[in-house]
C-alpha cells in the first residue's frame, strides 16, 4: 500500500490514553503552563484543596472573640465610671448652691447635646495632639463616660424629682440635713424607679461601642 493513502490522525482529547495539552496563554503565570500530556493529567489528578492557616475557621472566631472581649471591657469600665460621675452630677444639680448647680447643668447640656461619634473622634484626636498615651481603646471609654454620665445624671435627677414633695418636707421637719435626707429618705425610694431607665441606658452604652470600629 502506498504511503500517500495512509491517513494519520492526531490523538483527540478524551480518547483512551490520550490527554491534549492546552495551548499556553500569554496571561498565564509561568507556574500554570502545562507543557505536556503527562504533566497535565498528573496535575489534575493530584490537586488537593489548600489547607493551612488561611482556610482555618479558627481565625474568624478568634477575631470575633477579641471584639466581644473589647466590647465587654469598654462597657464595664465606662458604665461604672459614668454611673458614679452621673450620680455626683445629679446631686450637684439638685443642690441649692448656684455654682455647683450651674456646673452640673453646663456639663449635662454640653456632653448630652454632642453626637457620640463626634465626641469619640474629638477625644481621640485631642489625645494624639497632646500625646497623652491614652490610645484608641481608652479614648473611646473616655468619650462613653462623658456622654453617658450626662444622660445618667438626668435619669437620677428625674428619679429624685418623681417622688412626692411630702417625703422631703417630712425629712426636713424632723431635722435631717440635706445629705441625710438624700441617703436615708429620698434615694432608697427613687432607686426603684430609676432601675428600668438605668438598665436601658447600659444596654445603649454597650451597643454604641460599635461606633469605635
Amino acid at each position: 500500500m502506498s504511503t500517500a493513502n495512509v491517513l494519520v490522525e492526531e490523538p483527540r482529547s478524551g480518547a483512551s490514553g490520550g490527554c491534549a495539552s492546552p495551548p499556553p496563554s500569554p496571561w498565564s503565570s509561568p507556574h500554570s503552563l502545562v507543557t505536556g500530556c503527562t504533566s497535565s493529567c498528573e496535575t489534575a489528578a493530584s490537586w488537593r484543596p489548600p489547607v493551612g492557616p488561611t482556610c482555618s475557621p479558627v481565625r474568624p472566631l478568634r477575631f470575633l472573640g477579641k471584639g466581644l472581649l473589647a466590647t465587654i471591657k469598654a462597657a464595664v469600665a465606662a458604665g461604672i465610671v459614668a454611673t458614679v460621675l452621673g450620680f455626683g452630677l445629679a446631686l450637684l444639680g439638685l443642690s441649692k448652691n448656684r455654682l455647683a448647680k450651674g456646673l452640673a447643668i453646663a456639663w449635662v447640656e454640653l456632653f448630652r447635646g454632642l453626637p457620640l461619634l463626634l465626641l469619640i473622634l474629638g477625644v481621640y484626636f485631642i489625645d494624639l495632639a497632646l500625646a497623652s498615651g491614652l490610645g484608641a481603646f481608652w479614648s473611646v471609654v473616655v468619650a462613653l463616660v462623658l456622654y453617658n454620665s450626662a444622660v445618667l445624671s438626668e435619669i437620677f435627677r428625674a428619679g429624685v424629682r418623681s417622688l412626692d414633695r411630702g417625703q422631703t418636707e417630712a425629712a426636713q421637719s424632723v431635722g435631717m440635713s440635706y445629705w441625710q435626707m438624700m441617703f436615708i429618705v429620698v434615694l432608697p425610694q427613687a432607686v426603684r424607679r430609676m432601675i428600668p431607665a438605668i438598665v436601658a441606658q447600659m444596654a445603649t452604652l454597650t451597643r454604641t461601642y460599635r461606633l469605635a470600629s
